[in-house]
């Protein structure tokens, strides 16, 4: 129905490409009986391919290959697909291992030599998962995962301690070889995790180009500090871009929520290293979220996101007026 032609499951992945005047081309579904979802979609360096990361839980159904034996039917494994400029299949991949994993992101390596995406496991020592900071007790690590031009895997790292670590972005590290991933850490004093301040932490890890660990650095108050993206900024210092609930306390200035369960938008601003240099919240008495951020000409910000507060503080009014999300669109400048 509407622009949708016919699906498989309970969810199908979507492409769809528009020209520059927004009108439609073309649109693609892709997956199997199961759940299948697109989080990310990046171009080949040749311009020949679309590559399309997700996740699925179907098995040797439609589109999806077999995938890992899992110890239950929900969880999901990563889907890769490269698709041609007109939206036809080429190949499609699936990594993973017995219990879930997913990846938010997927960019092309800066040599040409593939693709590197950035999710999260809870699998353990199993299918194509290395050994794990969890142990596959229920909770997860931070996922890295490189393969080649054809979707052969290269090699998967995994960061994380005790607790929920998740992978939430990643971008081609500044000035060099290597990558920064961004995300969020609920672990403490464990395994790759430093001593944190609250629920969960930001996180920023750099990595080299064969995926080791560089430095990792934490961010965030008493209470939940997350990091949905991150940005590159010319001259080396990246941003991060997310949600926080604390308010004055550790890296987190006073922010603008009334109440429990209410949250900011956070950006953090640091420098090659990691080291912090500035923070800044925006928002209402609702829960406000930064999503993405990218930099304009003039040398602004302008981040997207969702915010439930209505006209107060630095929400306009809401068109639900009940709380309900809204898209937001804030361009600040430093």
């Amino acid at each position: 129905s509407g622009d949708i032609p016919v699906t498989r499951g309970e969810f199908d992945m979507a492409i769809v490409k528009i020209d520059l005047n927004g009108k439609k081309q073309w649109v693609k579904t892709f997956g199997g009986s199961g759940s299948d979802e697109a989080h990310s979609i990046t171009f080949s360096r040749d311009g020949r391919s679309f590559l399309i990361a997700g996740s699925s839980t179907t098995d040797n159904d439609g589109d999806i290959p077999k995938i890992h034996t899992k110890q239950f039917s929900f969880f999901s494994e990563i889907i890769v697909l490269s698709v041609s400029p007109d939206g036809n299949l080429q190949w499609i991949r699936n990594y993973g291992g017995n219990f879930g994993e997913d990846v938010r992101s997927i960019v092309a390596s800066p040599d040409g030599s593939g693709y590197i995406m950035a999710g999260y496991t809870s699998s353990d020592n199993n299918g194509d998962i290395p050994p794990t900071h969890d142990k596959s007790n229920g909770l997860s690590d931070m996922l890295v995962l490189k393969i080649g031009l054809d979707g052969a895997k290269q090699w998967i790292k995994t960061f994380g301690g005790k607790g929920f670590d998740w992978a939430t972005d990643i971008v081609p590290k500044q000035g060099g070889t290597g990558y920064v991933i961004t995300g969020m850490t609920e672990s403490n004093a464990t395994g790759d995790i430093p001593a944190t301040l609250g629920e969960s932490d930001m996180i920023a890890i750099e990595l080299d180009a064969d995926g080791n660990k560089q430095w990792l650095n934490t961010y965030g108050g008493d209470d939940i500090d997350d990091a949905f993206a991150i940005t590159a900024i010319p001259g080396g210092d990246y941003l991060l871009t997310g949600n926080t609930s604390s308010n004055e306390n550790g890296d987190v200035p006073k922010n603008h929520t009334a109440g429990i369960n209410s949250m900011d938008l956070i950006i953090v601003r640091i420098g090659p290293g990691g080291n912090k240099k500035w923070v800044r919240t925006y928002g209402g008495n609702g829960n406000d979220q930064g999503t993405y951020a990218t930099m304009s000409t003039d040398g602004s910000f302008v981040i997207s996101g969702l915010t439930a507060s209505n006209n107060n503080f630095d929400v306009p009014a809401n068109h639900s007026g009940q709380g309900i999300n809204d898209a937001w669109v804030v361009k600040v400048k430093e």
